[in-house]
């Protein structure tokens, strides 16, 4: 896996927001798993999950209420997809949403490569309080095909390295706070 060290800071800067009592939906990706593996043992917490790496990391922290969306497992990025219109985040209202991309574009927005994750992406970003990016710096200015959410759509945006100064002025107009 590429950018090991970054994607541990990363996930220790983003286990910071987790907080007791929180119930944070938790998206796919490689950097995820960093994030579970930094949030304190003695954090109580309810996680909402759709990826199997995702489920397997949460499963350790002793004091985590998982909940796995389900439906059909998509083995190329072990996720699962809802079978019909419905699924479990419809009954639920997530604090705090970590989203992870592969494109992070002021002009084009944030964006992934599979188009089976923007539903659950997308549903969970709607119904969080807050919606956090977690993106390490390799992947900005980059465009992929599915568009996941204008950049401005986040309440916050947590990266390895100081971007330039364009997504810096970005992030102070559109009230995205950059925690770096």
């Amino acid at each position: 896996m590429r950018q090991v060290e970054e994607k541990r800071r990363l996930g220790a800067l983003a286990a910071a927001f987790v907080e007791d009592d929180d119930t944070v939906f938790f998206d796919c990706g490689t950097t995820t798993p960093y994030i579970i593996e930094s949030i304190p043992e003695e954090r109580v917490f309810t996680a909402v999950c759709y990826s199997l790496n995702t489920f397997l990391a949460l499963q350790e922290k002793p004091h985590c209420e998982v909940i796995l969306c389900g439906g059909v497992f998509k083995p190329s990025n072990s996720i699962y997809t809802p079978i019909g219109r419905s699924n479990e985040l419809d009954y639920i209202r997530p604090n705090k949403a970590f989203i992870s991309a592969a494109g992070v574009s002021i002009q084009h927005g944030v964006s992934c490569f599979n188009f089976d994750e923007l539903l659950m992406k997308h549903q969970a970003m709607e119904r969080s309080e807050q919606n956090i990016l977690v993106a390490d710096s390799s992947k900005f200015d980059r465009v992929r095909p599915a568009a996941i959410a204008p950049l401005a759509r986040f309440n916050m945006l947590i990266t390895d390295a100081l971007p330039s100064q364009a997504f810096i002025d970005f992030c102070l107009d559109a009230d995205v706070e950059l925690v770096v």
